[in-house]
């Protein structure tokens, strides 16, 4: 077996202005782990549940207003 035959060529992105909420959509949604966060059009990082865990539901911070960039 290769890498190849178990990678993914989609890509999953996030807008770094979007919430935490609309992340944990496309976790869902996509079967994913990780989401790659762009602003404006440009990669600014990368988004993981541990993130979403850690920076937000941790502490304390609301999922439905905190925004992916502020993590």
């Amino acid at each position: 077996m290769f890498v190849k035959d178990i990678m993914s060529d989609k890509i999953v992105t996030v807008d770094g202005n979007d919430t935490i909420l609309g992340a944990c959509v496309k976790y869902r949604d996509h079967r994913d782990g990780c989401l790659i966060v762009t602003l404006e059009g440009n990669l600014a990082g990368v988004v993981t549940e541990r993130d979403v865990i850690v920076r937000t539901i941790c502490m304390d911070r609301d999922p439905n207003t905190t925004k992916i960039k502020e993590i």
